[in-house]
């Protein structure tokens, strides 16, 4: 605050002392006039002329009163001035304290989506281990004999409507008691990721199918394509899986051709 908001009259406005100075000096203007009166008239008649006089005084007094009135209107405006500035600094500081909840809040979704996210990725690994559990070939062993099947199921085939039919019988026929809680699982994780209020949703997506061995990315290939599980379909579109597993298949899969077909004739 600068010497020319806060001086009046050369004292300072925001000296607590200022309004008894004040004070003291109308209080000496008065003690001064009738001291001059006492000391320079004779008489009594005299004294009450120059008494008649006092009219200057009086108006000297109102000038005080009206610099009285001035001093405090300038100490109000000090006064909303502080409170204006003391309001920035609260809106300033409200705002840095609400970015810094918006930061922990984020930071808080993300962990504890984090933390969701790998308990359902563990998840999974136990129902990979369960799959086919007590029988000859359990966990990822029946997923390479599933894998085994599509191939001899669709052998050569290039209807890809009758390969559609044979693939779902077969899944329907001798797989789907084992391996629906194996698709479920992957469509609940895939379900979650869509869902949570994450920004980076790809990079999940991504973490997710580094999860998958070759044999899971064929299966998952031929199951995405071929089974009539729209649901599980839509979300390897959302999630970007067809683009992966196309070129993971690329080369590797005889029936590519005919699925890709199949994928365009289903919109």
């Amino acid at each position: 605050m600068n010497e020319k908001n806060t001086k009046f009259l050369g004292l300072d406005i925001n000296d607590k002392r200022t309004p008894i100075i004040l004070v003291k000096i109308v209080v000496a203007l008065w003690l001064v006039c009738w001291i001059c009166v006492l000391l320079y008239k004779e008489n009594w008649t005299e004294r009450g002329q120059f008494g008649d006089m006092f009219g200057a005084v009086n108006a000297l007094f109102s000038g005080l009163a009206f610099a009285g009135i001035i001093y405090t209107i300038l100490l109000q405006r000090e006064e909303l001035k502080a409170q204006r500035e003391e309001l920035k600094l609260n809106r300033e500081e409200l705002q840095l304290t609400r970015q810094e909840f918006s930061r922990q809040s984020d930071t808080f979704i993300k962990d504890q989506f984090e933390n969701t996210f790998f308990a359902l990725i563990e998840l999974h690994e136990v129902i990979i281990s369960n799959i086919a559990l007590g029988m000859g070939h359990a966990g990822r062993s029946y997923l390479v004999d599933y894998l085994n099947s599509i191939r001899n199921t669709l052998g050569g085939m290039t209807d890809k409507v009758k390969c559609a039919i044979l693939f779902g019988e077969n899944y329907r026929d001798f797989h789907k008691s084992f391996l629906e809680p194996y698709f479920r699982s992957i469509r609940g994780i895939l379900k979650f990721i869509e869902k949570g209020e994450i920004k980076d949703r790809e990079f999940y997506y991504w973490l997710l199918y580094n999860q998958f061995t070759d044999t899971e990315r064929l299966v998952l290939y031929y199951q995405a394509s071929l089974s009539d599980d729209r649901e599980l379909k839509q979300m390897y579109r959302n999630a970007e899986y067809f683009k992966l597993l196309d070129e993971y298949a690329d080369g590797i899969s005889s029936h590519r051709h005919f699925i890709n077909d199949f994928r365009r004739s289903e919109g």
